[in-house]
């Protein structure tokens, strides 16, 4: 079924997807010209056409569809959209379903930007969510969705992630230039177990999981978490450095508040930590409810390879640490 519902809020009735096309091709409009095509035989949309304001195409832009597989495969194709109710939504050209609601069995975002700042999972439970991309779904917002996967560059960046009922998987990858970038966390991001849900986050390799670090406004400097909740008997795991932090930056999981507490969280350090080779890969992970400091990464007091490392870490502590309530002030055992 494909509607139109527009930007005047004047709702189309929803239609055949056969008879959408039909009448459309009728006023004139080939159906490459049209940019949409519809195959009956895997019930599935395809959205080729970019959304061009000044060419007057739209492709499948401010359309809402109902019951079908959608592909939006042209640039900024399914635009601001509605699709309910499908098997398997794949966003795969720039900015496709930018702004989108999207409940879908599986969703596949694999473009830049492909779902950034869409809404997910508002109407039914979204089985499988895959962000493969730059930004792919940044800022984008989850409501009912069972397995996350994030990976690359910003994949989940800013994104809120609520209503997780089985596991988030944050792969980072490095950027083409040999740096990397954040995969999931930011500011106002945060990931949520559904509730009486216990769920597994995993942040894996260098950069996964970063909070927003220290507000620019804030005198004082108070840091800005990375919010994680796992449920009760739920883990975040971070894990899979590639070398270790040598430099005083490159973390796994950094500014992340755990809140059920330090016993729901594990950070894996690289092969070859020890003592004398401190490469520890997790650094301010507290629990703020439960005013610990579940681990902070501590660097050799002789370590200078960093001008930008944080005094704090070049601090020798213990895990977990008891903190006071306002966070960044140990009380003395």
């Amino acid at each position: 079924m494909i509607g139109y519902y527009g930007e005047s809020g004047q709702n189309q009735v929803p239609m055949p997807a056969s008879d959408y096309l039909k009448d459309h091709v009728s006023q004139g409009h080939a159906h490459e010209e049209f940019g949409i095509v519809f195959d009956p035989s895997s019930n599935t949309v395809f959205c080729n056409q970019h959304y061009d304001v000044d060419k007057g195409d739209y492709s499948c832009a401010f359309l809402t569809f109902q019951g079908c597989n959608v592909k939006c495969n042209g640039k900024e194709s399914c635009f601001e959209s509605i699709i309910e109710d499908s098997p398997k939504i794949e966003c795969d050209g720039y900015q496709s379903c930018y702004g989108a609601h999207l409940d879908a069995d599986i969703i596949s975002c694999g473009e830049e930007e492909s779902c950034r700042s869409s809404v997910i999972g508002d109407k039914q439970l979204v089985s499988t969510l895959d962000c493969h991309a730059y930004s792919s779904c940044s800022w984008s917002k989850t409501y009912q969705v069972n397995d996350v996967l994030c990976s690359g560059p910003f994949a989940c960046y800013g994104a809120q992630l609520s209503g997780v009922e089985s596991k988030v998987t944050c792969q980072s990858t490095p950027h083409p230039d040999g740096y990397y970038l954040p995969v999931c966390g930011g500011e106002d991001a945060f990931i949520e177990a559904s509730e009486n849900k216990n769920i597994d986050v995993t942040c894996s390799g260098d950069f996964a999981c970063i909070g927003y670090g220290h507000d620019a406004y804030d005198h004082e400097e108070h840091p800005i978490y990375f919010d994680i909740d796992v449920g009760r008997k739920g883990e975040l795991i971070c894990e899979n450095s590639l070398e270790g932090n040598h430099d005083g930056g490159t973390y796994v999981c950094r500014y992340i508040d755990i809140i059920q507490g330090c016993a729901n969280y594990e950070c894996h350090e690289p092969l070859g930590f020890s003592e004398d080779n401190d490469y520890r890969v997790c650094n301010h992970i507290f629990s703020v409810h439960h005013h610990e400091l579940c681990y902070e990464g501590p660097r050799n007091s002789d370590d200078d390879d960093d001008d930008d490392d944080d005094d704090d870490d070049d601090e020798s502590i213990m895990a977990p640490i008891k903190i006071s309530r306002r966070v960044g002030e140990k009380e003395k055992a």
